[in-house]
């Protein structure tokens, strides 16, 4: 295949140029198919004529097919199709907290259950060789609408006890700090640290009692701590605004069994 500018069988003469131009090996990749050609020099559109190989509208080829291959170069032809694809995508609702003063401080209340909204998302996918290589969002449209959680926060400071308490002790002057754990860490008596629990002394008093903190209510002695000493309890909130709120004052705590 290699072209030469003369005859083999031609005589030599004086001055004489011969020019020869010599073909060489080039790679095509396409369909799945992997085929070593012999070729002069030509552009890769011109290969892929030779070989008969048709490309679509959208189609490519690597190096394009205006460009010249030289040896051992390999042309790839990527196939090009789109396509539209219809998802429907899940959107997750939020949880939402409000304020709500008839609620004693530390406790929260579902006011609201959360649940998911639907969304139908139309694409237009670009496939190359059968794998998709990019994606355009063409329309979006809500099938149903997600509802958010919503969580009330008590911010009310009781007064007083509640009627007929009865009780085994009972401590004045007792300075109550309001406390908040992100997470859910289990105090030393083995509960989650969470409203209605409490940090105490429990050389003063035992860990599981059952007591009543005025202005917070009803907790249980779960959870011990080195600053704690003598008529000193933390009270566990389940938000951190409710601490702002609480701060650390003086209280009466009733311990009932």
């Amino acid at each position: 295949q290699d072209i030469i500018s003369a005859q083999l069988y031609d005589g030599i003469t004086d001055e004489m140029t011969i020019s020869i131009v010599k073909a060489y090996d080039v790679t095509v990749k396409s369909d799945g198919k992997e085929i070593t050609v012999r070729t002069l020099p030509a552009t890769a559109g011109e290969i892929l004529e030779q070989l008969e190989i048709t490309l679509g509208e959208m189609d490519i080829t690597e190096p394009e097919q205006d460009e010249k291959v030289r040896a051992g170069d390999v042309i790839t032809v990527k196939r090009v199709t789109k396509d539209i694809v219809t998802e429907e995508v899940a959107t997750d609702f939020e949880v939402k907290y409000q304020e709500e003063k008839n609620l004693v401080i530390g406790e929260t209340k579902v006011i609201q259950e959360g649940s998911q909204g639907l969304q139908k998302k139309i694409y237009e996918i670009t496939l190359v060789n059968g794998e998709e290589a990019e994606r355009t969002l063409i329309k979006s449209e809500i099938i149903r609408e997600k509802k958010d959680k919503i969580i009330s926060y008590g911010t009310k400071i009781l007064s007083g006890v509640p009627a007929g308490l009865k009780y085994k002790e009972k401590y004045t002057h007792v300075r109550a700090v309001s406390y908040y754990f992100s997470g859910n860490p289990r105090g030393a008596y083995g509960l989650p640290c969470e409203y209605g629990t409490c940090a105490v002394d429990k050389k003063l008093i035992p860990l599981g009692s059952l007591l009543y903190i005025e202005g917070y209510g009803y907790a249980i002695a779960n959870d011990v701590g080195s600053a704690i000493k003598g008529k000193t309890v933390d009270l566990y909130m389940e938000r951190l605004v409710q601490c702002g709120i609480w701060g650390a004052r003086w209280t009466t705590v009733y311990v009932i069994e």
